[in-house]
């Protein structure tokens, strides 16, 4: 007993300390960090619940994520909350994937995801982190983030500028690996899912993806109204999508014929984004209900 007092008090001690907790930590990074997010959907084909994010791990040995948590972050950088603790731990293999996903994209893509999560991935502007953090409101604690849109808060070292596109009716999928959000996704035409399993699904953009060869539309109706156009001017701008993001919270009024561009028998906010997307040139389809 006198030797351990003895060594507990002496200079050795807090260098025994310091090698544990080295060695914890090495054990740690081996077992779930080298991974990082490849692919991310928040809404599809107009439903805002289809959502999932897919998981790449780099090397093998990578597989222990029970306990890890999606959280979400809104377009100000303020923390939404976990979006998933994942339940367990998945197979391993270098490049090998797997998915949290909605009920919602497991009808769409017909695809079983890993982990179900209920959809809180925001829309228009955010960012998506997994991780295990110590501190979870705190984006640099996590293992990677994805910041989209017109996303405006705090990152961390794998975001720094915000992709400028929200995955909505495509993904956004990993092209490169230089912590830069903006450089390091882009549109996939299709998305392509693929989980723990290696089965895949295809879902074609129901947005199309900023530059290709497709053109926006919009029905003119009967009476002569634009779809798209709220503010009656016979053109499609930012205010018209203003006006009906402001119809969607009870703020203003616009006609479903003029503001229902997705012709589901209600003014949304998704109606907003469509018309502004059409607005700034996105190629999309607006159709709306006769007047």
């Amino acid at each position: 007993m006198s030797l351990l007092r003895s060594f507990l008090r002496s200079a050795a001690w807090p260098a025994f300390v310091v090698i544990v907790v080295a060695a914890g930590e090495g054990g740690a990074h081996a077992s779930f960090h080298i991974a990082e997010i490849d692919e991310v959907m928040v809404a599809y084909d107009g439903d805002a619940t289809a959502q999932f994010v897919e998981i790449v791990m780099k090397t093998s040995g990578q597989n222990l994520v029970k306990g890890s948590r999606l959280v979400a972050f809104d377009a100000g950088g303020n923390f939404s909350g976990v979006v998933l603790t994942v339940g367990g731990n998945v197979a391993s293999g270098a490049g090998r994937r797997w998915i949290m996903g909605t009920v919602a994209f497991q009808a769409a893509s017909g695809l079983a995801p890993d982990f179900v999560f209920s959809a809180a991935l925001p829309a228009a502007g955010g960012m998506v982190c997994w991780g295990k953090p110590i501190q979870e409101q705190d984006p640099g604690d996590y293992v990677d983030c994805v910041a989209y849109g017109t996303y405006a808060g705090p990152g961390n070292v794998h975001t720094s500028s915000p992709n400028p596109l929200s995955p909505e009716g495509f993904s956004l999928r990993r092209l490169g690996d230089t912590n830069d959000s903006a450089a390091d996704f882009a549109c996939a035409d299709p998305a392509d899912p693929e989980n723990n399993a290696g089965v895949t699904a295809s879902l074609p953009a129901t947005t199309p993806c900023p530059g290709a060869a497709t053109t926006t539309t919009s029905t003119t109706l009967p009476g002569g109204e634009i779809c798209g156009d709220g503010t009656g001017d016979a053109s499609v701008t930012a205010s018209d999508a203003l006006l009906a993001l402001g119809a969607s919270v009870g703020t203003s009024v616009c006609e479903l014929c003029r503001c229902d561009v997705d012709d589901s028998g209600g003014v949304a906010a998704s109606d907003a984004l469509r018309i502004l997307n059409a607005a700034v040139g996105v190629p999309v389809s607006l159709v709306c209900p006769a007047c």
